[in-house]
């Protein structure tokens, strides 16, 4: 069996367009490692400057839409241009934008057209990076466990207190995507809630960790990460991405009623719900019904997006 990659003509003159612009716009200098705190933050400048005219080209973000400033090209083309920007042994973006790529794709789907509008094209044409802030000092990998950083309703705004550990990199951000608690009563995984936010708002501090670690600006795994505290950070209600019930609109949606589900024996997607369906069917029966795969019913309302 061939397992070669092949590309069509006009991909292969995709690549020599993306290699030739590339050799034109990259310095050989944004390659090398930083000998000081100060020529650190002169490559991070470089890199964000590469990264704006990668913005420009719609290369910063190729497979997001257009209309919001992405490059609206499909995953070939976008293979294409991350094979060749590793040629270089940057990342696209060149710098780490951790916020920038997971919030970018949640407001795509969750976000109203408004917060598409406010939030994204500056994400697309590098016009700013986001850190993602999710872990704090009592959860981490369950994030589940989010309790202490939590945002209240005041009006038209939200008030968000609380700290957020294991963050970002060196040489700051701009904006901050996070999850918050913003219902402390309610139950686990229904009670959480993301915001997209100005890093630069009043009663934001950082401080930096003494952390063990490697890689940099080019690559998610930062030797230097961040403590960010909230003290009554007032933020607007348009920083919600999402109602405060999504969680709980969300988890209705993954639990059709049956008697309209084309989901067949997969509907119930609680595990409970499951075992005890199958436990109550003949085996023989069982054994006669084709497996089914989600992506066949990807179209089913349980599955979309609100």
């Amino acid at each position: 069996m061939d397992f070669e990659v092949t590309y069509t003509e006009e991909q292969q003159r995709f690549r020599r367009e993306v290699r030739t612009w590339l050799e034109a716009n990259v310095a050989p200098s944004v390659q090398r490692t930083p000998t000081s705190p100060e020529d650190n933050y002169q490559r991070y400048l470089e890199l964000r400057a590469l990264g704006r005219k990668l913005g420009a080209k719609g290369w910063l973000y190729p497979t997001a839409p257009a209309k919001y400033g992405g490059g609206g090209l499909d995953v070939d083309h976008a293979i294409i241009l991350e094979e060749e920007v590793d040629r270089l042994d940057l990342s696209l973006p060149p710098y780490y934008d951790s916020g920038g790529r997971l919030g970018s794709a949640s407001i795509l789907v969750w976000g109203t057209e408004e917060q598409r509008q406010t939030f994204l094209p500056p994400i697309y044409r590098g016009e700013v990076r986001t850190w993602q802030l999710l872990t704090e000092p009592g959860a981490g990998s369950d994030l589940a466990g989010v309790r202490t950083t939590t945002a209240v309703r005041d009006g038209d705004q939200y008030v968000i207190k609380g700290q957020k550990i294991f963050v970002g990199s060196d040489n700051g951000t701009d904006r901050i995507w996070m999850i918050v608690c913003t219902d402390p009563k309610g139950r686990r995984h229904e009670n959480l809630s993301w915001f997209m936010i100005d890093a630069n708002l009043p009663g934001i501090t950082m401080q930096p960790m003494e952390l063990m670690g490697t890689g940099g600006e080019g690559g998610t795994d930062s030797g230097v990460k961040q403590t960010v505290f909230f003290d009554d950070v007032r933020v607007p209600a348009l920083a919600l991405v999402g109602r405060d019930d999504a969680p709980r609109a969300r988890a209705r949606r993954r639990r059709p009623d049956r008697s309209q589900s084309r989901l067949g024996s997969v509907a119930p997607l609680l595990p409970g719900d499951q075992a005890r369906r199958r436990a109550a069917q003949p085996a023989a029966g069982r054994a006669r019904q084709p497996r089914r795969h989600l992506h066949q019913d990807r179209d089913h309302p349980a599955l979309r997006p609100p």
